[in-house]
Order: C-alpha cells, then structure tokens, then sequence
C-alpha cells in the first residue's frame, strides 16, 4: 500500500516522453509534452538562483543560453492551453539541460556532492525530529504548538513499521527522564508565550526555505515543479491528523463505557423554541471553544492528564497511530527524492542556505517538545502501561 501511494504521488509530476528536432543541427532531444496535470510554476524560473553559483548561472541562462531560454519565457507567459503554454515542460527541460551542458568538472562535482548532502537531510532531520507517540502526547493537550512543531520539524523520528508503543510510555520518569514543575504564575505565561515564538519561528523558516529551494532550484524529476519542498514541509501535518483521531477514538470509547445517567420520566412536555436550542448550542460551542483556548494557552505542566494517556486505547487507536508511522516513512522517503534531486546548488549553499536553517528549527522545536513532556512526566500519575 505504501509503495502504491508514493508511486501515485510521484506520478503526478511525471511527464510523458517524445523526440522531437529541435535545433539546427537536427541533434535528438528528449522532448517533453505537458499533460493537464502537469503543474506550471508559480513564478518565473531561471531567474535567481543561491549566492555561490549565481553569477556562473546568470551568465549561462542569459547568454550561451539566451534562446532556449527566451523560448521558456514565451511558454511561461502563455496560456496553460496555447501552443506555447503547452510546451513550458519541454522547454523548462531543454533550458535546464543546456545550463547543464555548460558545467566543467569542478562545478560537477560540486554539484554531486550537494545533491548527496540534500539527500542527507531529511535522514538527519528525523534523528532530531519527534515521533508519533510524542506529537500525540502534545496534540491532545495542546494541538495548535503541536502542528506548529511539526512543520518546525518536518521530519519524525522512523520507528520500526508495525510496532505500536503506548504514548503513556513516554512519560515514564524511573529511567531518569527531565521533569518539570512551574508553580510562579509568571514563568507559566511567560513559557508559554516564548514556546508559541520560538515554534512559529521555527516553522516560518522552514516554510521560508522550502519556498526559497523552489525559486531558485529546478527538480530533476519535475522541472516546473516549485512546490514540491513545500509540499514535503507541509505534509508533516498529516500524521499528526492520524494521531488525532487516534485520540478522538479513545474519548468515544470513554464516553460509550460511562454509564447513562438515570432520568425520570415527564409527564408533561415543555415546548421549546428553535430560536432558544440555536442559542444554547451557541453557548456550549463558546464555552467549549474558551476551555480548549484556556488549555492551549497552558504549558503541559500545570494541565491535568487527557483520556487516551491513561488508558489502553481502543483498536482504532493503534491502527491510526501506526497509519501515522507508516505515513511518517511516505513523508521521510518523499523528501528524499525531492532534496537530492534539486540542481544549480552548490555544497556551501546547501549548508548556509538549507541545511544550518531546517537544523536550527529541529533542535528548536526538539527544546520545546523536551519541556513540555517533562512537564507531563511530573503530573503524571498512573502504572505504566505495557507494550502491545
């Protein structure tokens, strides 16, 4: 199943291939033909590029390469179904391969090793990054810094496939784990406040980089493709709804094993208006959304433990907790193609630009997720629930 939907997912960007003449010379080019599928770049290509490069580049593209490259500014500003519009693909193509045409050895070789070290990221991002059982913890008791976190970190922790852990395992404090207690009211708000900065400066840069990698890269694989890294930043979330609903299963099968509180029959019926049930159900909808504010707000440290970390959950919950695994290696294998495929970088670039920036927000984001299950551990106040 997991091979089928990368497959279907890589597909979408794959284009189909023709031969066509296309120079004076009569010479055989692979030539591209676009399909309605195929995704047109949201902005001009092969006009900025990464510092290290970027002078070779520009007088490359505008100069040896100014014909092709007038011929992809054609198809670009024309309509998706024009005869130009229809071509941005192909010509994206043989503007990229006469660019490529243009590298001397050293300039190769600085391009294999960068395209190494971007296949390296999302590999090293996930030895920082959380695991499922830790964005769940984290989403039942505070679900806007956990997504906030997980795009900061765009990459789990890979965990053996089909293995299920219990979450409540993570807060088991008798191996030396960190545990925290605030009481001051003052470093509560304040620790708060800082973790929502610090979490949403950490996702703004990677969604910064990975709208910048598009820009001024070009994807071996999808040559109008700018989205891709986005796509890969983004899709962090995914698992994390996994998860969710993991925990929403836990909390139906709480509900349905309470007791129904016994009643008295009426004898008599109270007519109500359907003015005052629209607003009683405006007032629980208000009073619901300022509790799950209130708990947003509130570090882990001074909530009290959510249904779903105490007890065994139900099936659902284990099979959406390792669709969350599963879908965590779609996510660490689709970045990988994406990063290792991207061109026109050199090794320093993929460091300054790409590399030290998505690091910086792991770790920051590790720091928050530290801090909070260390507060979790201290509160915590149930046996540890055995592995399934």
């Amino acid at each position: 199943m997991l091979p089928l939907f990368f497959i279907v997912l890589l597909s979408c960007f794959q284009a189909k291939l023709v031969t066509a003449q296309l120079d004076d010379d009569s010479l055989p080019y692979n030539y591209y033909s676009s399909s309605p599928i195929t995704p047109r770049p949201w902005g001009p290509q092969f006009e900025s590029w990464y510092p290290d490069h970027a002078k070779f580049l520009t007088n490359v593209s505008q100069g040896i390469c100014n014909l092709t490259l007038r011929d992809y500014r054609a198809a670009y500003e024309g309509h998706r179904y024009s005869l130009n519009g229809s071509q941005i693909l192909a010509r994206c193509y043989r503007h990229e391969a006469c660019i490529l045409s243009q590298y001397g050895a050293n300039f190769q070789a600085n391009a294999q090793g960068a395209s190494i070290v971007l296949g390296l990221i999302p590999t090293l991002l996930s030895v920082i990054g959380p695991n499922v059982g830790e964005i769940y913890l984290l989403s039942i008791h505070r679900p806007l810094l956990a997504t906030l976190l997980s795009i900061g970190s765009p990459t789990y922790q890979i965990a053996r496939l089909f293995e299920y852990h219990h979450p409540g395992n993570l807060l088991n404090a008798e191996d030396g784990k960190l545990q925290i207690s605030v009481s001051s009211t003052y470093s509560i708000v304040s620790l708060s406040i800082i973790e929502y900065l610090v979490a949403l400066m950490a996702s703004g840069l990677v969604v910064y980089t990975s709208i910048e990698m598009g820009q001024k890269t070009i994807l071996a694989w999808g040559c109008t493709t700018q989205f891709a890294p986005l796509l890969w930043a983004v899709l962090t979330v995914v698992p994390q709804i996994f998860v969710a609903g993991g925990y929403l299963a836990t909390s139906w099968n709480t509900d349905a094993e309470q007791p129904a509180p016994h009643r008295r029959p009426h004898r008599s019926r109270t007519v109500i208006s359907q003015k005052d049930v629209i607003l009683k159900k405006l007032r629980a909808l208000a009073l619901w959304l300022l509790h799950a504010l209130k708990r947003e707000v509130t570090i882990c440290a001074k909530q009290e433990l959510r249904p779903g970390v105490v007890e065994q959950g139900p099936r659902l919950m284990v099979v959406l907790n390792i669709a969350a695994e599963c879908m965590s290696y779609v996510l660490w294998a689709f970045g990988t193609a994406v990063f290792s495929s991207l061109l026109f970088l050199s090794v320093h670039d993929v460091f300054i630009q790409i590399f030290w920036p998505l690091i910086i927000s792991a770790v920051l984001c590790r720091t928050i997720v530290i801090i909070e299950l260390a507060g979790l551990r201290k509160v915590r106040n149930f046996s540890i629930i055995p592995d399934s």
